[in-house]
């Protein structure tokens, strides 16, 4: 069989795994069935930082190996026309390093679609110098850009870009779906255990939800799981909460352990202070977990609320113990009903990974 158009695949996929990497698995099985000619250009080791300043040797040393990488495939490939950018300006660093690939590209003649896994594009331009500014104004005319949140789009219109599309992040729903299974846990915190993530608030909410609860004999199981390791910290915590609350720290969990402990819980907190998609949300509402969220990520975009299998909650200490107090009382039928409509909105929605991959191929394509 003949051999389809040959293209170039820039990575870097961040860890612990996401949205891009989650993307990635799915197009690599669709373009080796299909036999797709690509090459794969991993930058995702060493990782840049997410540091703001003005400069960094290891940023600068690091950025500058994956230009000239690029740089040098680019020019090693010059019958192949298309390239694909994911993960494209994850952090500042990453955005400085970013938007070379695009000047050499354009200098190269190729046909380039970048994917931005974030929703404050704006903020992380606002660290680039003004030289920085005015080439990105202007070469990014020449790339079309696939954002996963709706605010990334308007920034990047705002930044002079042509041809902005809106390509939110899917879940694999056939892997990741329903079964009767035994609740070990009452709340699962399932994210990179950092402030930006909420952590700081879940952990001050189960505090306050401690000193509220009237039958001090209750016992709430609480799961972490987060690739952070928490030492010292964790020991004094699980001493501050007992005997009411219960903490089992899991450490990094991923594929089938990770929907075997979505399963073996009765809620997902997800009290993001920023987020573009929120994947563990979308996981988590396939296999029927009901969640407890912020106003963030798919939540925000899709508006949704109770009917689909969402708790909403504020970004305060005080609404979040008030919501993870009012999971804890949810009678039987009121939970099995939220955790029947959370499995649906992601049928309703039609937002399995397969899908997203076939539609951005056609992207890539066009």
């Amino acid at each position: 069989m003949k051999q389809k158009q040959t293209f170039l695949w820039v990575a870097s996929f961040p860890p612990p795994f996401g949205g891009p990497e989650v993307l990635a698995k799915e197009l690599c099985r669709v373009w080796r069935k299909e036999k797709v000619g690509f090459y794969l250009v991993d930058i995702s080791k060493p990782r840049l930082s997410q540091e703001r300043g003005f400069f960094s040797w290891k940023n600068f040393i690091w950025g500058l190996r994956d230009i000239l990488k690029v740089l040098a495939v680019f020019i090693l490939t010059p019958k192949v026309k298309r390239v694909y950018f994911s993960n494209f300006a994850g952090s500042v660093w990453a955005f400085r390093r970013d938007l070379w690939f695009i000047i050499f590209g354009v200098l190269c003649r190729k046909k380039m679609t970048a994917h931005i896994h974030l929703k404050e594009l704006r903020f992380v331009y606002s660290y680039l110098f003004k030289w920085e500014k005015k080439l990105f104004q202007i070469v990014v005319k020449k790339v079309v850009l696939i954002v996963v949140n709706p605010k990334a789009r308007r920034d990047a219109l705002s930044l002079r870009a042509r041809k902005v599309i809106f390509l939110p992040n899917g879940v694999d729903s056939y892997f990741f779906k329903p079964y009767p299974s035994k609740k070990k846990f009452d709340f699962l915190f399932l994210s990179r255990l950092q402030k930006k993530k909420g952590f700081d608030l879940f952990i001050k909410a189960l505090r306050v939800l401690k000193g509220k609860l009237k039958n001090k004999n209750r016992e709430i199981r609480v799961a972490l799981a987060g690739e952070e390791k928490l030492g010292k910290y964790l020991a004094k915590l699980k001493k501050e909460l007992l005997p009411e609350i219960k903490i089992k720290y899991l450490g990094v969990v991923e594929g089938k352990d990770k929907h075997k402990l979505m399963l073996k819980s009765r809620f997902l907190v997800f009290p993001s202070l920023v987020d573009a998609c929120a994947l563990v949300v979308l996981e988590a509402l396939a296999s029927g977990l009901p969640t407890i969220s912020t106003n963030e990520g798919a939540v925000e975009y899709y508006s949704w609320g109770r009917k689909e299998g969402v708790i909403k909650t504020k970004k305060s200490v005080r609404d979040l113990a008030f919501k993870l107090s009012f999971a804890l009382d949810l009678h039987f039928k009121d939970y099995r009903q939220l955790s029947i409509s959370a499995r649906q909105v992601i049928k309703k929605k039609k937002l399995d990974i397969r899908r997203m991959a076939k539609r951005l191929i056609l992207l890539i394509n066009s």
